[in-house]
């Protein structure tokens, strides 16, 4: 399985692209990177160049990068099929916490224990990710 496909082209998916860039370095800052690494566009599984690439993972580094967290950017159009294909990725490879943003309605959904919740916010890394996103797009304006 893999994730829709993007059209990064489009004013939309350039947006999001950028967004999941600035999140993966907002979170990189506020985590201590001997214990985990953020990322942006990384295979889920860093064994497998077949496994699903959300826009940003946060690997845990003392578990052999196991990913612990991954964020997928959408917008409308996508939300349906991005949240089931997000629970579905999260369920193989045992994600502890899996956020969709809908950038459009700007809305975040996080995905616990087979739970769809609105919620930004990390209860692994007590962050609020739509802070950090928010934070770290200040360096850019």
């Amino acid at each position: 399985m893999s994730l829709p496909v993007k059209k990064w082209f489009t004013p939309s998916g350039s947006h999001q692209k950028f967004l999941a860039a600035v999140l993966s370095y907002g979170i990189s800052k506020k985590l201590n990177r001997r214990f985990y690494e953020a990322v942006n566009e990384s295979h889920i599984d860093i064994i497998s160049l077949q496994s699903d690439i959300p826009d940003v993972i946060v690997y845990d580094v003392r578990n052999n990068l196991k990913p612990i967290l991954i964020a997928e950017f959408c917008d409308d159009s996508e939300i349906k099929s991005t949240l089931r294909t997000i629970e579905i990725i999260s369920e193989i490879y045992s994600i502890k916490e899996s956020f969709v943003v809908n950038t459009s309605g700007e809305k975040w959904y996080r995905f616990e224990s087979n739970t769809i919740s609105l919620s930004s916010e990390s209860r692994i890394f007590k962050l609020d990710l739509r802070e950090v996103l928010f934070h770290s797009l200040h360096n850019y304006f």
